[in-house]
């Protein structure tokens, strides 16, 4: 019993690292990807969660759901910047507003960042050559609804 007693702190810490470690292990990136295949948001209301969290009326609505501390997020974030796209950066770590969309978006137990919305498809993880379809695409749709 002694030695339970010695060791089950520094045991339990070992053993909640491990388990964080190999949760990481499963939020590979995902690249490539298609905007067929992300999944629709049904019910969400696109352009309202976009000005919500601060994007400019009459732009495409593009939102990305990051936090600090993520490398993959500062990634996606860059390549996304550097081909022009105009988007939202909400930190879900400091902005209620934006965690709420978060939770509503993901209806996951499981954090996974980065999630990114265009219009109302999801894309989870690093997937900018899908996400730059579904830009494209929906650009195409408002500016066909437009003439």
């Amino acid at each position: 019993m002694p030695f339970l007693r010695k060791f089950a702190g520094p045991l339990l810490t070992v053993a909640v690292a491990y388990g964080v470690f190999l949760g990481l292990q499963r939020q590979t990136p995902v690249v490539g990807g298609s905007a067929e295949q992300a999944p629709e948001v049904v019910g969400l209301d696109a352009t309202k969660m976009y000005r919500d969290l601060g994007g400019n009326v009459g732009e495409v609505p593009v939102v990305l759901f990051v936090t600090d501390w993520c490398a993959v997020c500062r990634a996606l974030e860059s390549d996304l910047s550097a081909k022009g796209v105009s988007f939202v950066r909400a930190n879900v770590e400091q902005d209620r507003t934006a965690l709420l969309y978060y939770r509503s978006i993901t209806q996951s137990a499981e954090a996974v960042v980065p999630v990114t919305m265009v219009g109302s498809k999801r894309f989870v993880g690093y997937q900018p050559g899908a996400i730059l379809n579904a830009i494209a695409a929906l650009r195409m749709l408002t500016s066909a609804q437009a003439v």
